[in-house]
């Protein structure tokens, strides 16, 4: 990545607001308690309830990029336990959904302790998790 601008990566572009409750619908388990990633039906219907829509259409829609040597060749903000192709949805119910590291990037300032300053570039706290502060 030498020479380019980090900041024009798709992982770090400004998320929606469907988008960024759908990475907290994935994260609640773990802040919670329970430790252990839902699975992709608790997920929708987590998502239905919360914001009255499909998860299915905003997990394709997640930004990814283009990585050499992944077995899927993208790397994004949820992993899935069986294959699924960025810019698709699972179809398996009983599939486990997790938030990659940048995908803990995006909620981690949702969940963060209630005195930490808040994130000034729209990015959610991507930036400065990822590529640390400048």
């Amino acid at each position: 990545m030498h020479g380019e601008n980090p900041w024009t990566s798709p992982l770090l572009q400004p998320l929606s607001d469907a988008e960024q409750e759908l990475l907290r619908v994935v994260a609640d388990p773990l802040y919670l308690g329970v430790h252990t990633w839902p699975t992709w039906n608790s997920v929708d219907l987590t998502y239905r309830k919360r914001a009255r829509q499909e998860a299915a259409p905003v997990v394709a829609g997640l930004p990814w990029v283009q990585l050499p040597g992944l077995s899927l060749g993208a790397y994004r903000l949820l992993w899935f336990s069986d294959n699924v192709p960025a810019g698709t949805a699972p179809a398996e119910p009983s599939m486990t959904v997790g938030l990659t590291v940048a995908g803990m990037c995006r909620v981690a300032s949702d969940f963060a302790h209630p005195t930490s300053p808040p994130e000034s570039d729209g990015s959610g706290g991507a930036s400065r998790c990822l590529i640390g502060d400048t």
